[in-house]
């Protein structure tokens, strides 16, 4: 029996697309044979007095200190660091027999990173999941905000030093992984994984079931929907996509832009800005937000036709999976962590360069008015899922990686 501990920084509802997809994968990882699961996340629920029900599985730290507050912010990060390795640290301690391998999912948040030196130091083996290019990376944790002569103290960043001590590294995707090897780190401690999605659940509804779930979700039964689901926040893109859609507009009355997605923990101006920005440009009866971390994104993607994801970073996307597993025609950010391994141009969906709008306007337009082109390019897109992504694929390798380091 080879037991895991699966360390993320959020629970349900507060958390992105890496901590919704450790929750998941500890969920799948009840069911398998020769594995017990445990996961220990950051509960960061903003009534800390409240108490919130989890599984059995699932082991909530919620934290007093905040990064930043009232205190003054150096000596409030320190408290909340602080807080975090006591309050973590005693966890563990306490969980130590029900855990042989600390599976850590995003070396970008302090959380994570804190967990491995607490799991070396009860002689767990550790196991970092890269989900990132641009932020949880070796090159981006190694990078100093000044030249090493202009550094108050010249060694590497903390972050680095902690991302350093894990035993192996699981990368999500092949940028990923070369980001890892121009580090100089050793190739014998990569692995990679992809993500993975619920093939039986994400597929393309029959147009019964299209129509039914536009009239449940409020959404007009005949008109064209172009659907984004994400944070929202810049990185995604949502202002270009919603500047792409202006752009469109006037020459498509018959199409609709559906944005999905938390704002919980975001820039509040940045999602002010994008409902001001839809109302000055007479959109507000065609541009819908659902501004909610939704359980339901699978009907959501089937009652779409298109879906958009302008993103300037990722790893390798769940929506942009669960997007091709539904046969949606995809118009999507021309980044090296989704060109490289989920979309190829023109075969299973659009690829357009990053922040370009006009060109972003263009691939949407070429999609709303060729229903055959979309067709193909969603149906290219499922059949690529079912090759590479299924959950199954993903989950049998990530079983075969946990029993290799218990020999």
């Amino acid at each position: 029996m080879v037991k895991v501990c699966i360390i993320c920084a959020g629970l349900p509802p507060y958390y992105g697309g890496a901590e919704l997809r450790a929750f998941r994968h500890a969920q799948r990882l009840q069911t398998v044979e020769g594995l017990e699961t445990i996961l220990i996340g950051w509960d960061r629920a903003e009534d800390r007095a409240a108490v919130r029900s989890f599984p059995p599985y699932v082991y909530p730290v919620r934290l007093r200190f905040q990064p930043v507050g009232s205190i003054h912010k150096p000596v409030g990060f320190a408290l909340h660091l602080a807080e975090m390795a006591v309050r973590l640290g005693k966890l563990m301690f306490h969980l130590r027999h029900e855990f042989d391998v600390l599976h850590v999912i995003n070396g970008a948040p302090w959380f994570n990173l804190m967990s491995i030196p607490l799991a070396k130091a009860l002689d767990k083996v550790v196991m970092l999941e890269m989900t990132s290019l641009g932020s949880d990376d070796p090159l981006k944790l190694n990078r100093r905000s000044k030249a090493p002569a202009q550094q108050v103290f010249p060694h590497r960043p903390l972050k680095y030093t902690l991302f350093l001590k894990a035993d192996a590294y699981v990368s999500k995707s092949p940028a990923l992984s070369e980001a890892y090897r121009q580090a100089g780190l050793p190739e014998s401690k990569l692995f990679q994984i992809p993500s993975g999605v619920d093939v039986n659940r994400f597929k393309p509804p029959t147009a019964a079931e299209k129509l039914a779930l536009r009239s449940k979700l409020g959404l007009d039964g005949d008109q064209t929907i172009i659907l984004f689901v994400g944070g929202i926040y810049r990185l995604k893109g949502v202002h270009q996509l919603l500047a792409a859609f202006r752009e469109i507009a006037p020459q498509h009355p018959q199409v609709q832009l559906l944005i999905v997605g938390p704002t919980t923990g975001f820039d509040p101006s940045y999602v002010q800005a994008l409902h001001e920005d839809t109302v000055t440009w007479g959109l507000s009866d065609r541009v819908k937000f659902v501004h909610q971390q939704v359980d339901n994104v699978d009907e959501y993607m089937k009652a779409a036709d298109i879906y958009a994801h302008p993103s300037s970073r990722e790893g390798l996307s769940v929506t942009i999976l669960e997007a091709m597993s539904s046969a949606l025609a995809i118009v999507t950010s021309d980044i090296p962590e989704i060109a490289h391994c989920q979309i190829e141009s023109g075969a299973e969906g659009l690829l357009v360069p990053v922040g370009d709008v006009s060109q972003l306007a263009n691939a949407l337009a070429a999609l709303i008015d060729n229903a055959a082109v979309r067709k193909r390019l969603g149906q290219a897109a499922r059949e690529r899922v079912l090759r590479e992504f299924t959950l199954e694929t993903v989950d049998r390798k990530y079983a075969r990686l946990y029993r290799s380091f218990c020999g």
